[in-house]
């Protein structure tokens, strides 16, 4: 017989419970939950594929978004349409909110303006910012929080300066200073290279052992830390099933397959190429970057033949995607060193429109500082001419576009909005974006974060199939799996 007592003890092992909830952002309705319970004791994972909601499912939780109908219980108390996100037992930690963490109110962040000393004077340092999340320098907890993310040599740093994998160890920090009863992450290991990966989830299972906090992942993982128990798997926007952890693990082994480009994919690309030839396309001869005291990069030296294809390599922090800034012209101090592109001096009088107009070009930082509500189609079109705005295309282009979105079975999608569309999709519109001119030269920085295995698959099948023998790549990745097969060369970074 159940006790009164054992009841009540029942009913505190239940942390959240999610019934009949239809939720969203703004009027659009992209998530349906019949029954989900947390309970006390249990961590869980939600995974699926790009589009089916679990970001959505990850702010539902938090209290950040739109319940419109249905109701969210934490423990025993019901909780209709609560989304003012204020509750202090939960942190949510978003790739989205990489954007957030740089504007204040006087200043209107641009993703270029980390490499712009001047537009960035007077910004919070790294530790002013964690100071303001509750970080007291006495606190060994806190300093062995600050150790582990190796974030301790950049404390007085300007945070508008930190690289995308550094930005996202000082927000998951931040999230950890508050010693929440539940935490939930988003994509954690985003931007992270693999030790920091492994060291988060070291970290994630030490905090769940010594504190007993409520652990809950969504996005896309090669590792989990050994604490997650559950798994929730969505499909098409509502759950597909529920089981324990092992079932997960298992998936990991299964090998994805990619269709191949169709041929006449293949055939405009390899007929559209510019077809100059130069002997060398990047020339960097003793090139340095330096923000005050500090040294980026020192005296580095690198040639690029045409059409050969490299990966970068290297910790977070050691400079990639400052690197290719110096290449792609949006960094200030690329004016100031020694870098030849296409065979011509930079700051011979050339425009940055001239420089841009031979590069494809994607990064995660671009991504993050997207601020304009296109839609799907023009996202990619607006590729051709390296801005945010689009002209009359040519109906060559019009027919790319349209090839290259149904490559990714998103033709249903080509008119939508930005906002609303999946992280993972819009993604895969920056990394279209970068093809969409065939570029002479394409400059790739983590274009696949965010992207599910299958739509990974698609874009390395994508690239070694349409890039052309003299068409040059530049691979950015901390995933030895996501390079591309067509890869030949690899520059590792210290």
């Amino acid at each position: 017989m159940t006790t009164f007592r054992s009841q009540i003890r029942m009913m505190s092992d239940i942390l959240l419970t999610l019934t009949d909830v239809i939720a969203g952002e703004m009027n659009h309705r992209v998530l349906s939950i019949p029954h989900w319970q947390i309970k006390t004791g249990q961590h869980w994972v939600i995974t699926g594929p790009n589009g089916v909601g679990k970001t959505m499912l990850a702010k539902v939780l938090s209290g950040k978004a739109r319940i419109f109908s249905g109701h969210l219980s934490r423990g025993k108390h019901r909780m209709i349409n609560d989304t003012d996100g204020t509750n202090t037992h939960i942190s949510f930690v978003s790739f989205t909110d990489t954007s957030k963490l740089f504007r204040s109110v006087n200043a209107d962040h641009y993703y270029q303006q980390r490499y712009n000393a001047f537009d960035s004077d007077g910004h919070l340092t790294v530790r002013g910012y964690l100071l303001d999340g509750g970080l007291n320098d006495s606190n060994i907890e806190h300093k062995r929080l600050i150790e582990w993310l190796k974030l301790g040599r950049i404390l007085d740093r300007e945070r508008i300066k930190l690289s995308s994998g550094q930005t996202r160890k000082l927000l998951l920090c931040k999230a950890l200073l508050k010693a929440p009863k539940i935490l939930l992450l988003d994509d954690p290991h985003i931007g992270l290279d693999g030790d920091s990966r492994n060291v988060l989830n070291d970290q994630l299972d030490q905090l769940v052992e010594e504190t007993g906090t409520t652990l809950i992942l969504s996005g896309h993982f090669t590792t989990l830390p050994r604490s997650i128990t559950h798994e929730i798997q969505l499909s098409k926007g509502t759950i597909e099933s529920q089981h324990k952890v092992t079932t997960y693990l298992s998936t990991q082994s299964i090998q994805v397959s990619a269709g191949l480009p169709s041929p006449s994919l293949t055939q405009y690309y390899q007929e559209t190429f510019d077809p100059e030839k130069f002997d060398s396309v990047i020339s960097l001869n003793n090139v340095g970057v330096k923000y005050g005291n500090e040294e980026i990069i020192h005296d580095f030296s690198w040639q690029v033949l045409q059409g050969e294809k490299w990966s970068i390599t290297g910790s977070n922090g050691a400079g990639k995607s400052t690197l290719l800034s110096l290449i792609y012209g949006d960094h200030p101090q690329a004016y100031a060193n020694n870098i030849h592109l296409f065979g011509q001096k930079r700051g011979g009088g050339e425009s940055i429109w001239d420089i841009k107009r031979r590069i494809g070009f994607s990064s995660a930082e671009l991504h993050a500082y997207f601020r304009y509500d296109f839609p799907a189609d023009e996202i990619v079109l607006s590729g051709l001419w390296d801005g945010y705005f689009v002209k009359t295309p040519s109906p060559a282009s019009v027919e790319l576009l349209h090839q290259l979105i149904a490559y990714y079975d998103l033709t249903d999608q080509l008119s939508a909005p930005f906002h609303i569309l999946s992280t993972g999709t819009q993604r895969i519109l920056f990394f279209l974006r970068s093809l969409i001119k065939a570029p002479s030269l394409l400059l790739l920085d983590e274009p696949f974060q965010g992207m599910d295995l299958n739509n990974i698959e698609r874009s390395k099948s994508l690239l070694d199939h349409i890039l052309p023998t003299l068409g040059t790549l530049i691979f950015i990745s901390h995933y030895p799996e996501e390079i591309p097969a067509i890869v030949e060369k690899q520059l590792v970074l210290q």
